[in-house]
């Protein structure tokens, strides 16, 4: 029984992962290879351009007024103690906002989900659709760096408790990078600490540590993209108490992802992930329920809209007042 469990699983796993990668192989895609070679009039190689050429500046850039439209379609199973696992294949749109900009170049994020149609199946279940949740419309506002290092996070429309389709933990797509300017093949280790207003209220927090790479860079359509992969591990935490109950949750995750940002945008286009979800589940009476969760979840950038017309302007402003330095000189 618990072979074919497992067998039904990993069949439907298989499937979601070619239909989630399936859009960017057919792209043509057309790896950068950045380093180059000069040779002198004695033939002695010249590397002083390599490391220049062969470092990626890979960062976020936002500008007020910047409308990012994301579809995300991911694929869950979640297996509560040793009941039969409960299959889900859920499409979302989230939209991004930048309502402003500080002076020290923090971004000031505004998210919300605004569609969602789910599926929902078990072996004792017919499928089930759901096209409403309370999670809708509900947002979030996110305050991070350039580096995705976050500043200030929290709900803005809700004080009841909810949670995102995904679930508490599930994959997000700002997390910190912390460092920039990778020369290919890089690696470097971060440690942070997140508080997953995106993904419920009140929050889960979550330690993690995360191995980052510089992969690649990419051509796809003319444009240029960085390619950053990371593995990552962390144990979050997760809590409600109110009359009705007292739950609490704790878990530990395994991760994969792949992040790709725009190299003249400087926006995230694409970020799939594979992640396993080890939690333990305490309710009233103090019961522990092991459950599992399994998710790949792949973001694609949709729609995106960008007014400069305010950095024309400051731009404008700025040559009139060289102009006027000059004569006064």
């Amino acid at each position: 029984m618990r072979d074919s469990k497992f067998l039904n699983l990993t069949l439907i796993l298989i499937l979601l992962s070619i239909f989630l990668y399936s859009d960017l192989q057919s792209q043509e895609v057309q790896p950068q290879n950045n380093i180059a070679t000069n040779t002198d009039s004695t033939g002695q190689v010249d590397n002083s351009g390599i490391k220049k050429k062969d470092t990626i500046c890979f960062k976020y850039t936002f500008y007020p007024k910047d409308t990012l439209i994301y579809k995300v379609v991911a694929a869950d199973s979640i297996t509560h103690n040793l009941d039969n696992p409960v299959f889900k294949v859920r499409t979302e749109t989230l939209e991004v906002v930048c309502d402003s900009v500080d002076k020290q170049s923090n971004y000031y994020l505004t998210m919300r989900t605004l569609t969602l149609d789910s599926k929902e199946w078990s072996k004792n279940q017919d499928t089930v659709t759901r096209n409403s949740s309370p999670w809708l419309g509900k947002r979030v506002r996110l305050v991070i760096d350039s580096l995705g290092d976050r500043k200030k996070v929290y709900l803005l429309d809700s004080t009841f408790s909810i949670t995102s389709p995904g679930g508490v933990f599930t994959p997000y797509l700002f997390f910190p990078l912390c460092e920039t300017n990778k020369a290919l093949g890089t690696s470097w280790l971060v440690r942070t600490k997140d508080t997953l207003y995106e993904n419920a209220y009140p929050p889960g927090i979550l330690e993690q540590t995360s191995l980052f790479r510089m992969k690649d860079t990419l051509n796809i359509d003319s444009e240029k993209f960085a390619l950053v992969t990371f593995v990552k591990t962390g144990k979050g935490i997760y809590g409600i108490t109110n009359e009705e109950m007292t739950l609490e949750v704790d878990n530990v995750i395994n991760m994969y992802g792949e992040l790709m940002i725009s190299l003249e945008n400087f926006v995230p286009v694409q970020y799939i992930a594979t992640e396993e979800q080890k939690l333990h589940v305490t309710i009233n009476d103090g019961t522990r329920v092991p459950t599992w969760q399994n998710t790949m979840i792949k973001f694609n950038l949709m729609s995106f809209k960008r007014d400069i017309s305010p950095l024309n302007n400051d731009i404008q402003k700025l040559r009139k007042e060289l102009k006027k330095q000059k004569h006064l000189n």
